[in-house]
C-alpha cells in the first residue's frame, strides 16, 4: 500500500489514512509509478473524511485535477504543489527530468569510477563523527556505490565485485564498460542516493544555501568530503521552518488541562497517567508519598536493628520491603485508573488533541497532510504561514568553507 494522505475526519476528529494499493515489494520510483484507477477510490475516500463546505470542495478539485489515472506519483505530487503555491514565486524541478539526468551524468559516473575511494572518504568522515559523540546519520553498506540503477523491475542498489558491479536484488552482473555504455545511452535510469543526491544536485544548480528538514540537513556532516572530491562547493546548510498548527479547539484542551505544548510530544498513555496523577487530590496524592517514604525508612530501620540477630534477615527483609512498594503501586494505579473512568470526556478531549499535535508518535508536520487543513481554512492558510515566517540574520555569515577533509 502507498500513502496517499493523512488527514482529520470531519466528524471525529481522528487521523484517516487514505492509501492507494501497491505491492509492498514494488521498487519503483515515483517518477515511474503511474497512478490507475484505484486513484478515483482514494479520492472518494478523502472526500468522505473531509469537512463538507466550499474551501474544501476547492481542496478536492485541486487533488482531482493534479492525481489523475495515468500520471506518475511524482508528476502528481508537483502539479498539486504547484496549485496550493500558484500566488507565490516557486520554482519545481524534477530530479527525473531528462535535462537534469543528463547534466548530473557526470557527478554519477565520476562517483561510479572513484566508489571504493569515496567509500572511504565517507567511513573516515562518519568514524570521526561517531568519536565526536554523533549518531551514523546514514548507515553505509559495504561496497555499494553512491548510485541506484532502476530497470522494469524497479531501482536496484549497484554493488561493487571483482572489479565489475552486480544488482543488489536480481545479481544481474554489469561491468565497467556495460555500466558507463548504460549511462550514456539512458542517463534517467540512474539515481544518486541520500549521500549523494545533494552533491548532483549543487552541481546542477550550484546552490549558496541547501535548505532542508533535519534528517535531510544532518547528511551534510557526513558528506562534506564528496562535495570536495567531486569539485563541487558545498553549500551552506540551513534548517527549514518548523511549525506547529494549534487550532483553537484543541487550544481550549490544553488550556483545560493547564498543558504546554511541550508536554504533548510523548505517547498518550504516558500523557493521560501525568495529568490523571496531576488531577488526584492533595490528601490521595500526599498520603501515597507519605506511605512510600515511611515504608523505606521503616524497613530501613528494621534492617539495621536485626543485623545483631542474623544478618541472613536483610534478604527477606528487603523482599517485603518491595512487596509492600508494589502493594501500594498497585493500590495508586486503581486510584488512577478509577479517576480515569470519572474523566473518560474530558480525556478523549485530551486523545484527539494529542493525535491533533503528535499522531503516531510523530511531530505534526511529519504525519499530516497540508490537505488536511487547506480543506478547513483554505488558500488563507498557507497565507497565513507565510506571514508568521521571517528569516532575519543577526550578523554577516561567516565566510563558509564546508566541511573539513583531513
Amino acid at each position: 500500500m502507498f500513502r496517499f494522505s493523512n488527514v482529520y475526519g470531519r466528524y471525529d476528529n481522528d487521523l484517516h489514512r487514505i492509501e492507494l494499493a501497491g505491492r509492498n515489494e514494488d521498487q519503483r520510483s515515483m517518477q515511474r509509478h503511474l497512478l490507475d484507477d484505484d486513484i478515483v477510490a482514494a479520492i472518494a475516500g478523502l472526500e468522505a473524511v473531509l469537512p463538507d463546505n466550499e474551501t474544501a470542495h476547492e481542496t478536492l478539485a485541486w487533488v482531482r485535477q493534479s492525481y489523475v489515472s495515468g500520471r506518475s506519483m511524482a508528476d502528481a505530487f508537483t502539479e498539486l504543489l504547484a496549485r496550493m503555491f500558484s500566488g507565490y514565486d516557486l520554482l519545481i524541478t524534477s530530479s527525473a527530468h531528462p535535462v537534469v539526468k543528463r547534466l548530473g551524468a557526470r557527478v554519477v559516473a565520476r562517483d561510479l569510477d572513484d566508489a571504493e575511494i569515496h567509500e572511504n572518504l565517507v567511513q573516515r568522515q562518519t568514524a570521526k563523527l561517531i568519536a565526536a559523540g554523533y549518531h551514523e546519520q546514514v548507515t553505509g553498506r559495504p561496497g555499494a556505490a553512491n548510485v541506484l540503477y532502476e530497470d522494469d523491475d524497479g531501482r536496484d542498489r549497484l554493488m561493487r565485485e571483482d572489479g565489475g558491479w552486480h544488482l543488489s536484488r536480481s545479481k544481474r552482473r554489469l561491468d565497467r564498460g556495460q555500466l558507463h555504455q548504460l549511462l550514456a545511452e539512458s542517463p534517467e535510469r540512474f539515481s544518486p542516493n541520500v549521500l549523494l543526491r545533494p552533491v548532483v544536485a549543487s552541481a546542477v544548480f550550484p546552490t549558496i544555501s541547501y535548505v532542508g528538514g533535519p534528517a535531510e540537513i544532518s547528511y551534510f556532516a557526513q558528506i562534506g568530503c564528496l562535495f570536495d572530491a567531486h569539485g563541487v562547493t558545498m553549500p551552506l546548510a540551513h534548517p527549514r521552518v518548523s511549525a506547529e498548527v494549534i487550532e483553537h479547539k484543541v487550544k481550549k484542551v490544553l488550556d483545560k488541562f493547564g498543558l504546554e505544548l511541550e508536554a504533548v510530544h510523548q505517547p498518550y498513555d504516558k500523557l493521560a497517567s501525568q495529568v490523571i496523577r496531576d488531577e488526584l487530590p492533595k490528601s490521595v496524592s500526599g498520603t501515597v508519598t507519605g506511605l512510600r517514604d515511611q515504608i523505606l525508612e521503616a524497613y530501613r530501620t528494621l534492617v539495621a536493628a536485626t543485623q545483631g540477630i542474623d544478618p541472613t534477615l536483610q534478604g527477606p527483609l528487603e523482599k517485603a520491603r518491595n512487596a509492600s512498594h508494589k502493594a501500594l503501586a498497585d493500590a495508586e494505579k486503581k486510584i488512577v485508573s478509577h479517576l480515569k473512568k470519572k474523566n473518560e470526556i474530558g480525556l478523549e478531549q485530551l486523545r484527539k488533541a494529542s493525535v491533533n499535535l503528535y499522531p503516531d508518535g510523530k511531530p505534526q508536520e511529519r504525519a499530516i497532510s497540508a490537505v488536511s487543513y487547506l480543506a478547513r481554512y483554505g488558500p488563507a492558510f498557507i497565507d497565513a504561514i507565510h506571514a508568521e515566517v521571517r528569516i532575519e540574520l543577526d550578523a554577516a555569515a561567516p565566510a563558509w568553507q564546508g566541511v573539513a577533509c583531513g
